[in-house]
């Protein structure tokens, strides 16, 4: 888990629980990170007896607890509808994107929390950069 001086320049805070306000266990970590910006990533981490992480949700939401994205790493092998190429790591998109649930996008790239809370990083200054209003929108 990062601490709050690793990314000092857009962590206000990290607090124990998740979002459903549960507290962490020894088998499964839960954290609230909470953003400068006033966003929040809901991390919730199932861990094995040996210290490693079997599978996680790291939830990304607005202000008002709407989702912005969320990067998974629970296997769907029940159903091959919900997998990706890169199964069991997938991204969900806001429900207001996607026609149904079954969507997902392939992860290659931010399957830990570090590379994730970089990419929030990165996010917030080019939308800062910009004025917030991002410059690209397709329709």
């Amino acid at each position: 888990m990062p601490k709050e001086r690793d990314f000092a320049e857009i962590i206000l805070e990290i607090r124990d629980g998740g979002a459903d306000g549960r507290p962490s266990t020894k088998s499964c970590a839960r954290k609230t990170i909470v953003f400068r910006n006033e966003t929040k990533l809901y991390v919730t981490e199932y861990v094995t007896p040996d210290g490693w992480i079997d599978y996680y949700y790291y939830d990304w939401v607005t202000p008002d607890g709407k989702m912005i994205l969320k990067w998974h790493s629970e296997p769907h092998d029940e159903d091959k509808r919900y997998q990706t190429v890169t199964e069991p790591y997938h991204i969900h998109l806001p429900s207001s994107v996607i026609l149904h649930n079954m969507y997902r996008l392939a992860n290659f790239e931010h399957q830990t929390l570090r590379s994730i809370i970089e990419f929030i990083l990165l996010f917030d200054k080019i939308i800062s950069s910009f004025g917030g209003n991002f410059p690209y929108h397709q329709k």
